[in-house]
């Protein structure tokens, strides 16, 4: 917890000496369900300023969405540093929202969609998120204030479930833990899955702008700019009405990569009854949503249900489809799980890095060196925002090169590891080496 209420320390300073209850609060419109009782105090103090939102205070306990919650961190750094977010010229991207304060969050890079052309405003919160999103809005704040509210720690912290921290959510959840933003749940497990409420998301952000408020951080008309956020963003959605235009329809298209797929009725792997049909390798479906680690896709028959993200593959219908690159995916995800093998270039019986990648190049006619310092020379060089489907990409220290792997979308690649032979994990945080490069072999 960051120092003393707001309440005892500023609210006697600028003259507010009535202490309001939860329902009847200024500027809150509906009778707010009553918070747990471990939450009463700093909510009180949250709402007294004006640090809430109608629909956070609506119900303090229910489950927290993506909508409501980027709200609040719009609201709270429109009045931490006493601006608002142009959104005048901002092309829509999303096709499930046009409300004026999600592309604020959109543009100032507080929060982005599930996908790129959906938001999912009712999608759920979790601990993690609501993390990763308020250490966004915090750099924002420190950026436009010229101020330094996060102090980063050489020590990491331990949970017992730090395993299950997702490796793009790591970094802030170690700073916000350093900051004592966030902490445990007790138990020594940080829960990163776990769903947040209203009343989490009001007492998190509340602890970020008392400290903020204490440090002399904020700009100093930031009190009028929370009792005035909804005339703001009223006026910037009226002024921006003309200008901000949904963007075309668009249809996320991918290719799927296994030989045979099951398209399913739910999302589950495990129920050999929920099969409503079969896709074949390099068909073409439409992605309609996206949950965890599966999409939800619509087949040509026009059949929709679910698939595992592992076996298709996203792509942009303005470009052509390189069949190439997607049979290469395919096939070389048939040898996962394959040993290691120091030396081996059986696909079967054993491979190192090289020999797995060499292997599944020469496959397709592609002749690549055989050590992974020589494959990291091979093709041309790329930059990462021209990585596709069967590049290499390339990891070592201080140039020198001890590892290559196969990209194969959506932030993943497949190559042979020393531990698990071969798997497939995330582009970054799994390999202790650091990516040092990435190379076109596939024109």
């Amino acid at each position: 917890m960051f120092g003393t209420p707001i309440r005892k320390h500023c609210i006697k300073a600028l003259g507010i000496c009535t202490l309001v209850t939860l329902g009847l609060s200024v500027g809150i419109r509906a009778q707010a369900a009553t918070p747990s009782s471990w939450a009463t105090q700093e909510i009180k103090s949250a709402v007294e300023i004006n640090l809430v939102t109608d629909t956070l205070v609506q119900d303090f306990q229910k489950k927290l969405t993506r909508e409501a919650y980027v709200e609040l961190l719009v609201k709270t750094y429109e009045a931490s540093t006493n601006s608002i977010i142009n959104i005048e010229s901002v092309q829509n991207p999303f096709e499930d929202t046009d409300k004026a304060f999600i592309l604020k969050a959109f543009e100032a890079g507080i929060a982005s969609g599930i996908t790129e052309k959906t938001f999912v405003p009712e999608a759920l919160v979790t601990r993690e998120q609501m993390v990763v999103m308020m250490v966004r809005m915090i750099k924002k704040i420190e950026d436009e204030n010229q101020v330094q509210i996060l102090t980063a720690s050489k020590n990491s912290p331990e949970f017992n479930d730090q395993h299950v921290i997702s490796s793009w959510a790591r970094k802030s959840i170690n700073l916000a833990v350093a900051n004592t933003i966030v902490s445990g749940t007790g138990d020594e497990n940080i829960n990163p899955d776990g769903f947040s409420t209203s009343e989490q998301a009001i007492i998190m952000n509340y602890r970020v702008f008392e400290r903020m408020l204490e440090e002399d951080l904020l700009k100093e008309e930031w009190q009028d700019r929370l009792e005035n956020y909804e005339e703001d963003d009223t006026i910037t959605l009226e002024t921006a009405a003309a200008k901000i235009a949904l963007a075309p329809p668009m249809q996320i298209k991918a290719i799927v990569t296994a030989s045979i797929l099951n398209l399913r009725s739910e999302p589950d792997l495990n129920n050999p009854n929920n099969i409503i049909g079969k896709l074949s390798s390099n068909e073409e479906v439409t992605i309609v949503s996206e949950l965890d680690a599966w999409y939800q896709v619509k087949s040509n028959s026009q059949i929709t249900g679910y698939v595992h993200k592992d076996y298709i593959q996203k792509y942009d219908p303005s470009q052509p489809v390189s069949d190439v690159r997607t049979q290469l995916v395919a096939y070389a995800k048939n040898f996962v799980g394959t040993r290691y093998r120091y030396g081996g270039t059986s696909l079967t019986g054993g491979v190192d890095c090289s020999g797995y990648t060499g292997q599944i190049f020469a496959k397709f006619g592609y002749a690549l060196d055989r050590s992974s310092r020589g494959q990291g020379k091979n093709g041309v060089a790329i930059a990462r925002n021209q990585l596709l489907p069967g590049d290499l990409v390339v990891y070592g220290y201080g140039g020198s090169i001890s590892h290559v792997a196969i990209f194969i979308g959506n932030g993943q690649i497949i190559h042979s590891t020393s531990s698990y032979g071969v798997r497939i994990t995330a582009l970054d945080g799994y390999m202790r080496e650091p990516i040092i490069g990435y190379r076109k072999v596939i024109f």
